[in-house]
This record gives C-alpha cells, structure tokens and sequence, in this order.
C-alpha cells in the first residue's frame, strides 16, 4: 500500500497548493511515505534520504528554493519533516 499512500499524501497537498497550514500538516506525512517507499524498493538509497534531511531542512531554514514556487508551496522547515523521514526509514525496512 505504500505507493497509494505516497499518492494520496501528494493528492492531498496538491489540493491546497497555496495553503501555507495545509503544507505543514502534509508535508510531513507526504516525507515519510517517500522515504519508506524509496527504502523498500532500495534500501540504501532510502538510507541516504533519511540522513539527509536534517541537511534538506537547515536549506530550507536557510532560504535555498527546494521547489515551492508557483503554483505549490512548500512546507516549512521542521523537526516533525526530520523525524517523518527518519519514521519512513524505518517503515520501509
């Protein structure tokens, strides 16, 4: 089911592409389902993705565009998308 649910959480956040509240209270969840679904079809490379996101997160603390422009916005930077990629780490497993 983790390629529905990586889908749904994307659906989700594509519904309210402006909405800064809904893209915190989504962008986390739509991170843990990458990173599971990423770590179950190549566990090294989800990995990777999990210990990076502190480095993501501290880009998008220090203003680099990691692709909220246009139409969607993305979330702002948070322990809870840290730990949601570290949750999806160990999900995917």
């Amino acid at each position: 089911m983790g390629l529905e649910d990586l889908y749904n959480a994307h659906r989700l956040r594509g519904l309210y592409p402006q909405d800064q509240l809904h893209q915190d209270l989504l962008g986390p969840e739509e991170h843990k389902q990458f990173v599971k679904e990423v770590t179950q079809q190549h566990p090294m490379l989800g990995l990777l993705l999990a210990a990076g996101a502190p480095l993501y997160t501290a880009l998008k603390i220090a203003g680099v565009n990691l692709g909220g422009t246009g139409e969607m916005k993305t979330s702002k930077p948070s322990l809870d998308e840290i730990f949601a990629a570290y949750q999806g780490f160990n999900e995917g497993r």
